[in-house]
């Protein structure tokens, strides 16, 4: 359904949103009681956690308001496409569209290509003519 640099771009995402600890906990703690009854503190937030926070908005404004959405859905709550669409009351099928536009734009803003550049790319190239530059002349 997706190239591998929308792939790679989703997980790198996914990845983010888990070190900035901004999904909910579902299991059970085993440590003892929380020290506190209230949120945790933004001062308890350790310096991983808020880079990969700044990495997310960085990410969340490179692809706007309206894929920022839909991604954390996606990749943070593995949300499916179906129950995307009738979350937001799309028609059926529609969310493989607005996904794979998401996808690419967020690969867009990491850097990451769908094809590799490099030498392999350059079989065209017959020769490698350099020009000599000697007292200014050419």
């Amino acid at each position: 359904m997706i190239d591998e640099a929308s792939y790679q771009a989703g997980e790198r995402l996914r990845t983010d949103i888990m070190l900035a600890g901004l999904l909910p906990g579902v299991t059970a703690r085993w440590d003892g009681m929380p020290k506190s009854g209230g949120p945790v503190s933004p001062a308890d937030a350790t310096d991983r956690m808020i880079a990969a926070r700044q990495r997310l908005r960085n990410a969340f404004d490179a692809v706007g308001a309206d894929f920022s959405d839909l991604l954390m859905d996606l990749c943070g709550f593995l949300k499916g496409l179906e129950l995307i669409e009738r979350e937001r009351q799309w028609p059926a099928r529609s969310a493989k569209i607005v996904v794979r536009l998401a996808l690419a734009r967020l690969a867009e803003h990491y850097v990451i290509e769908a094809a590799a550049r490099g030498p392999a790319a350059s079989r065209g190239i017959l020769a490698w003519k350099a020009v000599v530059i000697e007292g200014g002349r050419v």
